[in-house]
């Protein structure tokens, strides 16, 4: 009698091989063509985007993760997971623990951890009247604490009730954020995906280059990657930005540990008036680059289970990404098409996100 089980594992392993081979002969193709060369030369883009490989290298450091897990559990999210599971309300069907437990840190995270700053408040006269304090050039780090938490640069301000010079160092080391806990986008989505990865959850890091990020995590009970942001409390609103913010936008990717995958279509409606140009870089080179990227890093996998979880994930991604592009409808409720709330309406309106 045929073992199920047996042929499972012997197809399972015959495809393993076979993607293993592929990724081998597209790498030595690669090694023999100098195109990619000429590709960074010719487009400044091209070496931002390989750049955007590493922003997913912070997590991967355990003391941080241990540190993010003992917040988590000694805040009220779990407490409160348990309570929707009991109260099984009719809006949580089709969810499992792991969506309800992604809702709960949202709303936690945005209502009660994580504080926004449009402009720091003096530290001496604790003056929070935004008109009265102004501006100054930023500069770059020039401590051992601006170095430990990975500011990429110090923003001044001065403020106007006392005089005071006031910093603010726009910190990248999530373990740090950790205990400043406050900041724009890029601190909220730098610290919310490490809470998300020190509970396992499979998180990616989402990139726009109109200055924008935010990040997904795979649900396993709906099959699919859903959007995330954290400075909003928005959960699986992918066409938040294009629709509700009316943000111009050109380019959307996904960065993971293993690859980046271009998901412009998943954000950007095809026949928007938001829609930009794509012409930092031509289509053919990007898919080159994002080729080089990924397969150098494909082959670099050792274990086959996660070699085949990461492939596969990769496969099924860009295959949902190509129905939307080729007219697949992406949902959005009128309702969850709103402005940006996070952010001041001077500086939302500069970013063009304030829905006007």
């Amino acid at each position: 009698m045929i073992d199920p089980a047996e042929v499972t594992k012997v197809v399972k392993s015959a495809y393993i091989n076979y993607q293993r081979s592929y990724v081998r002969k597209v790498n030595e193709n690669l090694r023999k063509n100098k195109r990619i060369e000429n590709t960074l030369q010719k487009y400044p883009f091209a070496s931002k985007v390989l750049q955007l490989g590493s922003l997913m290298d912070p997590y991967k450091d355990e003391l941080h993760l241990s540190k993010a897990l003992d917040i988590i559990l000694e805040s009220p999210v779990y407490s409160r997971v348990d309570e929707r599971e009991n109260a099984s309300k009719e809006e949580d069907k089709g969810l499992d623990y792991t969506d309800i437990l992604v809702q709960e840190l949202l709303k936690w995270y945005k209502e009660e951890f994580f504080k926004w700053v449009n402009k720091p408040i003096c530290s001496r006269c604790h003056n929070d009247v935004q008109e009265k304090i102004i501006g100054l050039p930023p500069v770059k780090p020039f401590t051992s604490e601006h170095s430990i938490g990975g500011a990429s640069i110090v923003e001044r301000y001065k403020c106007l009730n006392c005089q005071h010079l006031i910093l603010f160092p726009r910190y990248n080391n999530p373990s740090t954020l950790l205990d400043t806990r406050e900041g724009r986008c890029g601190e909220w989505n730098n610290c919310f995906i490490l809470i998300l990865k020190s509970l396992s959850i499979q998180t990616r890091y989402l990139w726009n280059a109109e200055d924008h990020v935010w990040c997904e995590y795979f649900s396993p009970k709906m099959k699919r990657w859903i959007h995330l942001d954290s400075c909003e409390n928005a959960f699986d609103n992918p066409l938040l930005y294009n629709e509700g913010w009316n943000k111009k936008m050109s380019y959307v990717f996904a960065i993971s540990e293993h690859y980046i995958v271009d998901v412009s279509d998943k954000y950007i409606k095809h026949n928007s008036p938001n829609k930009l140009p794509r012409n930092k870089i031509s289509s053919t080179s990007l898919q080159r680059v994002l080729t080089v990227f990924n397969s150098k890093n494909f082959a670099e996998i050792q274990e086959d289970k996660i070699f085949y979880e990461v492939i596969t994930d990769f496969i099924n991604d860009v295959e949902a990404t190509k129905k939307i592009r080729d007219g697949a409808t992406v949902t959005a409720k009128d309702e969850d098409m709103k402005p940006r709330q996070s952010g001041v309406g001077e500086w939302t309106k500069n970013r063009g996100e304030n829905g006007q």
